[in-house]
């Protein structure tokens, strides 16, 4: 007789995205937002981050987010926050740092913690 098994956590996590844009003027624009995004397993996570993997930041971001909430960078026609698409992602990793900004905070949550300090921010 064969068991299956299976991960008790979820194929989704959503994760905030923290940061700073320098412009003109007396003070930086600080950025936060939140994104879901699939989760990947440790094969693909291995895959995407090989040395000279021809999957690129952007194409790997724009397969496995889902949605973001909190963002205010990019606009639509009506100059409203736009909602999350491939389209509006673009738009947002048309700012230099964007993409690894966004990556490395996908990545910190991915992880797996074992300190007090990372089960607190998971």
């Amino acid at each position: 007789m064969t068991k299956k098994f299976r991960l008790v956590v979820s194929n989704t996590l959503g994760f905030d995205v923290v940061g700073r844009i320098n412009e003109e003027g007396p003070r930086p624009l600080d950025v936060r937002f939140r994104i879901t995004a699939d989760r990947i397993d440790v094969s693909e996570y291995r895959d995407v981050l090989a040395e000279g993997s021809a999957v690129t930041t952007r194409d790997f971001l724009a397969a496995h987010l889902r949605g973001w909430s909190g963002q205010r960078l990019v606009l639509d026609e009506q100059d409203q926050p736009a909602e999350y698409s491939v389209e509006a992602l673009d738009v947002m990793l048309s700012l230099v740092g964007m993409e690894r900004l966004i990556l490395g905070a996908y990545l910190d949550k991915l992880a797996v913690s074992a300190t007090p300090e990372g089960r607190a921010k998971n």
